[in-house]
């Protein structure tokens, strides 16, 4: 489960547009397809279809119609091709630049996707239309005010178990990471050996 947080960490850099184009798509996503989202708590029960506010973040659970574990074919027939994409090791950084959106994906191929190419996390950039809490442009005290202390942090990224993260910028928030939820287990059990 460590590695959940340094895949989140690629998405938020990827997202800020630290790793831009490295292939494009000649179809661009329909940006008028909007999503919505509950203004407080998390709430797993909230219909997102079709808001008034834009793409609904919801912690743990998804963007907009976006959910993880879907897969690319799903997102492919919900918010049309990715416009940029930056692949390696079977994980495959998506980006929909009309809607400020990023979806990542892992896969069964090195350096692509496929229909069957499963999401595990989304990403949102600040110039989109979200709704929710939290989203990008909000400042970290408001997000700690409704959320609290994350529960880790590392270099300008914050990472909260209910299935979010933030990358912060003079303690403004300029990209949401949305993930499944985790559970912190700073204590492993002990290692079996495999002949067990």
């Amino acid at each position: 489960m460590r590695l959940l947080p340094i895949i989140v960490c690629g998405v938020l850099l990827f997202t800020a547009g630290a790793c831009e184009s490295s292939s494009d798509n000649s179809d661009t996503p329909d940006a008028g397809d909007t999503d919505s989202a509950s203004d407080g708590d998390i709430d797993t029960d909230t219909d997102t279809s079709n808001p008034p506010g834009g793409l609904a973040v919801v912690p743990g659970i998804g963007i907009g119609d976006l959910r993880m574990g879907m897969t690319y074919g799903d997102v492919k027939a919900l918010i049309g091709p990715y416009t940029t994409k930056l692949a390696f090791a079977r994980i495959a950084y998506l980006d929909y630049q009309e809607l400020r959106l990023k979806v990542v994906v892992t896969s069964e191929l090195d350096l692509d996707v496929n229909d069957q190419s499963k999401v595990i996390a989304l990403g949102a950039l600040p110039g989109g239309e979200f709704s929710g809490q939290p989203l990008p442009g909000s400042s970290r005290s408001a997000i700690e005010d409704q959320f609290g202390a994350p529960s880790e942090e590392s270099g300008g990224f914050v990472f909260y178990a209910a299935g979010f993260s933030c990358q912060y910028e003079n303690d403004q928030a300029i990209a949401i990471g949305v993930f499944d939820a985790y559970e912190l287990k700073p204590d492993p059990p002990e290692m079996k050996l495999a002949t067990e």
